[in-house]
């Protein structure tokens, strides 16, 4: 693969989305003491920090990887949903939905203590939306879908991914060839049938099976036949935890094993898989590349707190491909500058120096540890002849 190339055809990518939209509040803190009225600790908040979840994440992830993105859902009319709409804007994501009367912002709020989630809390209302609200926004769909390249549902139950709008929506796209790709939340997948892939978790997948089965690739091989050919699924893949990820289609059964190096948080493992499994397919990558891709973009996303999008130049990165042309290590120009802008963004510290390093001595060698030891990133400017000339 050349992501030089992937990385122009993803710029052209029009991606669409329709889910439930939530606003993700992180309340980080230090824990020193128990309650004295209860035996639960006290959490001292030193930082807050909000962030979108749900299809908001994933069409955080879509900006991330560098497409355009469209996004359908609906906000309350409260600071929540002013909250949300300033996330959207300020990563150039183009917002159109629906508020219904009495319906607040979905808020999931956690709260972080040396580390670790203690309690979450959501407030949210989860009823079907109205048979007008559903006619809206299936004619905001509609405008929308002949200038997209991708269909994406994100479904987190919330109220916003009826029957009827999906089952609109999935056939309307199909009359105009785009691809729809839908994250599941509902045991029953009738809603989305006729799907070209859809991305269930292994839990959610079992849950539509209606029976639990081992979490191994021949069990789910075997018993998907039977989702694949009842709601007319063209591709199905589950994602398995610490066991990767398998894809099962007409051709038979992939599967990827998970490539995180550590795990801080799965808050929106999810999301990413579904965005960077959407923009890839759209952008033209074989399907097999694109299930590799979504597993190491996810493993990315796992090793940072909260609900994590990740860059294009991170995913490049994280995949090693610079190997194949310039010795693993060595960069150049607009692909460097993506890659520095990614690492400050994780908060790395990054170290400097330069030289000309010919011929390369044990005192340069003891030099360049010592620097390195000094941050997490070191980088090393070569100079030019004329630079040692002058």
């Amino acid at each position: 693969m050349d992501f030089l190339d992937i990385k122009k055809r993803i710029e052209d990518v029009r991606c669409l989305i329709l889910g439930d939209v939530m606003l993700d509040r992180f309340l980080y803190g230090s824990v020193g003491r128990i309650s004295p009225e209860a035996p639960i600790p006290v959490v001292s908040i030193s930082r807050r920090e909000e962030e979108l979840g749900g299809a908001g994440n994933v069409a955080v992830n879509l900006s991330m990887l560098g497409s355009e993105v469209t996004l359908c859902g609906m906000i309350g009319k409260d600071p929540e949903g002013e909250c949300v709409k300033s996330i959207l804007e300020r990563n150039g994501i183009v917002f159109f939905g629906e508020t219904e009367e009495g319906r607040r912002t979905t808020v999931k709020t956690r709260i972080v203590g040396k580390g670790q989630q203690i309690v979450r809390f959501d407030e949210e209302i989860n009823g079907e939306i109205s048979a007008d609200t559903e006619d809206s926004l299936s004619r905001m769909l509609d405008e929308k879908l002949p200038s997209c390249d991708v269909v994406i549902i994100s479904d987190y139950k919330k109220g916003v991914c009826s029957e009827g709008l999906l089952q609109k929506l999935i056939s309307t796209a199909h009359k105009m060839a785009k691809t729809v790709i839908v994250d599941p939340k509902d045991s029953d997948w009738t809603r989305y049938a006729g799907a070209d892939f859809i991305t269930p978790n292994f839990k959610e997948y079992c849950e539509a099976l209606g029976r639990e089965i081992e979490n191994e690739e021949r069990a789910i091989g075997d018993s998907s036949k039977e989702l694949l050919e009842k709601y007319s699924i063209g591709n199905l893949l589950v994602t398995r935890s610490e066991h990767g990820m398998t894809l099962v289609d007409r051709d038979g059964i992939y599967t990827v094993k998970t490539r995180a190096k550590s795990v801080y948080d799965v808050s929106g493992a999810g999301d990413t898989v579904l965005a960077t499994l959407a923009v890839m397919l759209a952008a033209g990558i074989e399907k097999r590349d694109a299930v590799k891709l979504s597993n190491i973009a996810a493993g990315i996303s796992v090793g940072h707190s909260g609900t994590y999008a990740v860059s294009f130049d991170e995913l490049e990165e994280a995949c090693g491909l610079f190997s194949e042309k310039t010795g693993e290590k060595v960069f150049r120009g607009e692909r460097f500058a993506g890659l520095l802008k990614s690492w400050k963004r994780n908060g790395d510290r990054i170290v400097f120096t330069n030289g000309c390093f010919d011929i390369l001595h044990a005192g340069h060698v003891r030099y360049l540890q010592e620097a390195k030891s000094l941050g997490d990133r070191l980088i090393v400017g070569l100079n030019s002849d004329d630079s040692v000339k002058r």
